[in-house]
């Protein structure tokens, strides 16, 4: 019994690690506030959860801001290409939605896979920025190889994200309840979980 509460024992370290998620996921949202530091909160997010799912027991509030400010200028820009990329398409979806004919069958199609490889990417880039140091090019072009080789695993990464966001907007309870989990907690338990993942796809390329 006295093995049960011990410091060491599971159970604490699992209190320990959810403590540790609690307090990451509140960091994470108030530097997600000023939207144009998404990037390089979600870097430093995920540097703190995959050293967690490699049991290094990071001290939360100085890893994560030792890895926000280390790599903020590169997640900065990769968040500005993406959030552009984004509305071009949004815009172009808007667009195509006023053509007739198979000219807007055909359009969707090559939208779409631009989508499917806008998700790809998007889904590595910033874990790949926490694991790895490399320019912006490369980054790129390195997170969209990766998640073709490990498709498997892209197809579960982004699911769990695209999943959970039809849920979040599923009704307007669900959308409270979601808004009220990921003020709290939710942020970074989700990248924990995807942290697991990406520890089993980065281990291959170090």
């Amino acid at each position: 019994m006295s093995r049960f509460w011990s410091i060491d024992s599971p159970l604490m370290n699992g209190l320990g690690t959810i403590a540790d998620i609690f307090l990451l996921n509140i960091i994470y949202v108030i530097c997600c506030v000023p939207l144009v530091t998404i990037g390089a909160a979600t870097t430093a997010l995920y540097t703190v959860t995959m050293q967690i799912t490699r049991n290094e027991y990071p001290a939360v509030t100085k890893a994560f801001f030792k890895a926000f400010k280390r790599n903020f200028k590169i997640s900065t820009i990769c968040w500005l290409v993406f959030m552009a990329v984004g509305f071009l398409l949004w815009f172009d979806f808007r667009i195509i939605g006023q053509v007739d004919g198979a000219a807007r069958s055909a359009a969707k199609i090559a939208l779409g896979a631009v989508l499917v490889i806008y998700v790809m990417v998007l889904t590595y880039v910033f874990p790949y920025i926490a694991r790895f140091e490399n320019d912006i090019k490369n980054t790129f072009k390195n997170a969209f190889m990766m998640s073709v080789a490990h498709f498997p695993f892209t197809l579960i990464l982004s699911g769990l994200t695209i999943g959970i966001a039809v849920l979040t907007f599923f009704s307007g309870r669900t959308f409270a309840i979601a808004t009220l989990a990921f003020f709290f907690i939710g942020f970074a338990l989700l990248a924990y979980v995807k942290s697991r993942l990406f520890t089993k796809v980065f281990e291959r390329y170090e």
